[in-house]
């Protein structure tokens, strides 16, 4: 990764650039030019990218895209400037594996290839920085850690503590980053999994009430900080303040990006152009050898489950699996709510997809987009974890039909904002043991029976 010095100097001393000019003019008219320049097009046939030439035209532009456009830091209104040789070097030196957690539960992660069958995605459980409420946070965590197929925990958004609104720069804000890490480690421990790697903070987002966090009994130097950078192409003295604290501090950094459908960044395409050169320069600058991100939301509807958004997500996840070492993970976030077969069909298509094109790492899934309170259980991850093992062994062109096929089932109601919003947390698990309740369980078995007659092969 680049130095810190010499990402702060290139701060001060890139070219001056107005922020609106960055977003309406500079970054959209050389998306369009590059999507012209390589071909690059969503044909609305395919759920899945089916043409190497073009997954690797994908990067190609990317790059270029990175080299003519930059990364704008808002807070100096300068573009921070790469050379393509610099990039080329940098991205070779990805390791394309990188250990997570401690003792007993630490964990390696390895890249994955497109169509590859050696190895299943590493699932985490969690709500992907959804919230979750204080009373439920820590049956919440050990629902997820007693789960034998996942392997890790991203944790929730407290929406509040002790009945108090949690505000940003303010000492409420600082104790709750540190109550939710312990909190969950408080619910590692009861599973018997004191060691499980966690991806953290999520209820602070000032960088001081972050990095309270990182403390004893909190959050551990080999636990996963997220750098959650800006759409689009931009960063700030924040986002480069969090950078510093990890790689100052020797802290397992974790780049993540939430792309936009039909914002500055335009169609499918383009998007997907962007979202590589995203996920190239955040290695760059953070060092962190796992890059997730969120499939495309669509900025009208929110939802990022339909055959295209699906197609730009597995074009990313290929692009960079093709070209790169870099390891890829996906927040899997279904439009419908827990408990309801439709969540399980979105994330069959969303974590079957990707599987296929080379994630190496999965978060969730989590319903109703993440964007609600109470959401999410250890059964999802379990859901999440025997899909991507069962799409482990599908080509591409067995995933684009069946893709095709299920995203029928569900796609006019994500589009419309009719998809169901099913179960909290509470109602699906029996709180006392920490169980699913019969019907979850029934649920998945009956779902999963039907994607099998569709092609899924479950172990």
């Amino acid at each position: 990764m680049l130095n810190i010095l010499d990402t702060f100097n290139r701060s001060l001393s890139g070219k001056v650039i107005e922020e609106k000019n960055f977003d309406n003019r500079v970054l959209p008219q050389k998306l369009m030019e590059l999507a012209k320049e390589y071909d690059i097009k969503y044909t609305g046939e395919e759920i899945m990218p089916l043409d190497m030439d073009l997954i690797d035209s994908v990067y190609s532009a990317a790059i270029d895209l990175l080299v003519d456009v930059g990364v704008y830091n808002a807070s100096t209104s300068r573009v921070i400037e790469f050379d393509e040789k610099e990039i080329k070097n940098h991205m070779a030196t990805c390791a394309g594996r990188e250990e997570y957690g401690s003792g007993n539960d630490k964990i390696t992660l390895v890249k994955r290839n497109m169509e590859d069958n050696s190895r299943a995605p590493v699932v985490f459980g969690g709500t992907g920085g959804g919230g979750m409420s204080q009373e439920y946070i820590v049956k919440h965590a050990q629902s997820i850690a007693q789960e034998p197929l996942v392997k890790g925990i991203h944790t929730p958004t407290l929406p509040y503590l002790y009945d108090m609104d949690i505000k940003a720069g303010t000492p409420i804000e600082l104790m709750a980053a540190r109550s939710e890490i312990m909190w969950t480690r408080e619910g590692l421990y009861r599973a018997g999994k004191p060691g499980f790697p966690i991806i953290g903070v999520m209820s602070a987002v000032s960088t001081e009430g972050q990095f309270f966090a990182d403390a004893p009994g909190a959050l551990r130097p080999e636990d996963m900080h997220t750098i959650c950078f800006m759409n689009d192409m931009k960063l700030d003295w924040a986002i480069l303040n969090k950078i510093a604290n990890t790689s100052l501090n020797n802290y397992k950094p974790l780049s993540c990006m939430c792309p936009i459908l039909g914002g500055y960044t335009g169609g499918p395409a383009t998007t997907a152009i962007a979202t590589v050169a995203e996920g190239i320069y955040t290695y760059l600058l953070t060092g962190s050898e796992l890059y997730v991100m969120t499939a495309p939301l669509n900025m009208m509807t929110g939802e990022g489950s339909s055959p295209h958004a699906v197609w730009s997500t597995s074009l990313v996840m290929a692009s960079l699996a093709r070209n790169t070492d870099l390891m890829t993970s996906l927040y899997v976030f279904p439009s419908a709510g827990m408990c309801t077969e439709m969540f399980m069909n979105e994330t069959a298509v969303l974590a079957g997809a990707t599987t296929v094109t080379g994630a190496s790492h999965f978060v969730g899934p989590c319903g109703l987009v993440g964007a609600q309170t109470d959401c999410s259980s250890g059964m999802d991850g379990r859901i999440c974890a025997e899909i991507s093992m069962a799409a482990s062994k599908m080509s591409l062109e067995d995933m684009n039909e069946f893709g095709l096929e299920l995203a029928k089932t569900y796609t006019e109601a994500v589009t419309s904002g009719k998809a169901p919003a099913g179960k909290k947390f509470y109602e699906c698990y029996d709180l006392k043991n920490v169980r699913p309740s019969q019907e979850f369980e029934d649920l998945w078995a009956s779902s999963k029976a039907k994607l099998s007659d569709m092609g899924f092969d479950f172990e």
